[in-house]
């Protein structure tokens, strides 16, 4: 073998042997890493950290990238990472990547596959030695169409200020009760803690209840609390109550329009055609009625072909969001 050729293997020889010596390179970072990144999916103290699910979940489609989860990941050394889960009901998810950094970082997680039945999945979440817990509600498709489905067996599960585990659960019985009072009939709602409701709807866009205005009202009163074609602004008042408070001779609640046709983001999911009611609690004194603080106005939020997502008490601080729902 010549000269000339001699040292060409050489020279290939010394590039593949100094190429092999080079670090893994992160394109995510622009910076070198190497080995497997080691940590936990819980906290410091020991528990799961929240895992919030994005995107739908729908029956025999193909999931693409706008269905994931984040999760916190507590990174106790840099390099390359998997997290995946277990496969149910059809689907998966799984990611892989880099990290430079050690510490808390929230990751994106994709889905795969496609969803076979249209129940509630649970999965467990798997990162190094550690694992996670976390459900994937389905949504049915929306076939009523307006605001406060009151269809026999509906039902929607409300979540405590943001508990997983301390929530409220309301069905609807379709129980038709007649109201001498009002010469009204309602519909029945029923609370998982016996609480019952009343609803009645004239079909022109107003919804209304037969309940008191707060703790302190002697007897219920037929009211609208939702109006569905009333623009941003647009506001009404209920009949006034006699009241129990001191110095309060009675009560009254004005609603006004916040939004109509707005997107909000509670629990994971984005719900559009949203609107936004602002309640305020009057009380008549000195001859007026007055809003007498911030303590008597609250929130409430409904969404189209599904009914209240969220009611927000915040000067208590208080709130029921949705978790999941089944509207027939």
């Amino acid at each position: 073998m010549n000269q000339r050729l001699t040292r060409f293997f050489l020279a290939v020889l010394l590039f593949i042997t100094c190429f092999s010596c080079v670090k893994e390179y992160s394109i995510e970072k622009g910076t070198l890493v190497s080995g497997t990144a080691t940590g936990s999916l819980l906290d410091s103290a020991g528990n799961c950290q929240h895992i919030a699910v994005h995107g739908y979940y729908p029956v025999d489609s193909v999931l693409t990238d706008s269905n994931y989860i984040v999760v916190s990941v507590n990174f106790s050394s840099i390099g390359k990472y998997k997290i995946y889960s277990d496969t149910i009901n059809g689907f998966w998810f799984a990611d892989s990547g880099y990290t430079v950094n050690s510490g808390n970082q929230l990751i994106k997680i994709r889905a795969h596959g496609i969803p076979a039945l249209p129940v509630a999945s649970s999965f467990n979440l798997f990162f190094n030695t550690s694992f996670c817990a976390f459900t994937v509600y389905y949504i049915p498709p929306i076939t009523n169409t307006d605001y406060f489905p009151t269809t026999f067996g509906s039902y929607w599960n409300y979540s405590k200020n943001g508990s997983a585990t301390d929530t409220l659960r309301y069905t609807a019985l379709n129980n038709f009760l007649f109201n001498p009072s009002t010469n009204y009939t309602y519909e029945l709602f029923l609370s998982d803690l016996k609480d019952s409701a009343l609803y009645r709807k004239d079909g022109l866009g107003n919804y209304f209840t037969y309940a008191t205005l707060d703790d302190s009202s002697y007897y219920p009163v037929d009211y609208i609390f939702l109006k569905d074609y009333a623009v941003t602004g647009n506001s009404w008042t209920s009949m006034a109550a006699p009241s129990s408070r001191v110095g309060i001779d009675s009560v009254k609640m004005n609603f006004t329009i916040i939004g109509n046709g707005i997107s909000v983001f509670y629990n994971g999911t984005v719900y559009n055609n949203v609107i936004e009611v602002k309640e305020d609690i009057l009380m008549h004194t000195k001859g007026i009625f007055s809003l007498l603080s911030p303590n008597y106005t609250n929130y409430a939020y409904y969404a189209k072909g599904i009914g209240r997502i969220n009611t927000n008490y915040p000067s208590i601080p208080y709130s029921f969001t949705l978790l999941n729902y089944r509207v027939y």
